[in-house]
């Protein structure tokens, strides 16, 4: 099995918030992306749970064991702060033409799961009123999947690969020197041995637009 030299593994594979510019190809001569981001949130969120348990001198067993007296049990509420990561795209457009603007459907860098594949780009169609000259922000929080994926292997350019062991995650930061193979896949794996590949670069792809409805029924669409 060949494998990769040149490289630097580090624990854990983390998407950061960026900024980037409008894509240069396939853009539509009358949409122009001002701002777009994908990001994340961390906020607090209280957590309440309750919890019945046998009152003094009894021995043993659950509230639903010691009968309906309520003079027999004891509860305590507990109440815990917990902190939550919540990831979103932005997208603000402005309208160039002279045409308005009713849909506008445009793709975020998102691992998300359709009909059991991975994909790393996820489709959000908005509903817009976007009149000529005028400009709107597009949010889209972006759902976690559900599936457990860890790194399992990373493929270079020349098509070698270097299969990783069980651990469960990791960084992948490339030496910038002509040396260096560049890293042009990554492979993951699910509990249950299905094999997903993705392009390396998939968090650093852009914001892009992908179709544009128009009030006078005409489309365009990026080919």
């Amino acid at each position: 099995m060949k494998t990769l030299t040149g490289l630097l593994l580090l624990c854990v594979l983390a998407g950061s918030a960026f900024t980037q510019a409008a894509p240069a190809a396939a853009a539509p001569p009358d949409l122009e992306i001002v701002f777009a981001y994908v990001g994340t949130h961390n906020s607090w969120q209280l957590a309440e749970r309750y919890r019945s348990f046998p009152a003094p001198g009894l021995q043993g067993g659950y509230a639903a064991e010691l009968g309906a007296d309520p003079g027999r049990v004891q509860g305590v509420r507990e109440v815990s702060r917990r902190q939550v990561a919540t990831q979103y795209a932005l997208l603000r457009v402005k309208n160039t033409g002279t045409k308005t603007i009713k849909t506008i459907e445009w793709e975020a860098p998102h691992m998300n799961f359709k009909d059991g594949q991975l994909l790393w780009r996820l489709a959000i169609k908005r509903k817009v009123n976007l009149p000529a000259a005028a400009t709107a922000l597009l949010k889209e929080t972006l759902q976690p999947h559900n599936k457990r994926l860890r790194l399992s292997a990373l493929t270079d350019a020349a098509g070698n690969t270097l299969q990783l062991g069980q651990a469960e995650s990791f960084t992948l930061v490339q030496r910038a020197s002509a040396g260096a193979p560049s890293i042009q896949f990554l492979t993951f794996t699910s509990v249950q041995g299905q094999r997903y590949t993705v392009p390396a670069d998939w968090q650093r792809q852009p914001i892009s637009l992908k179709r544009i409805e128009y009030a006078d029924g005409t489309v365009w669409q990026r080919q």
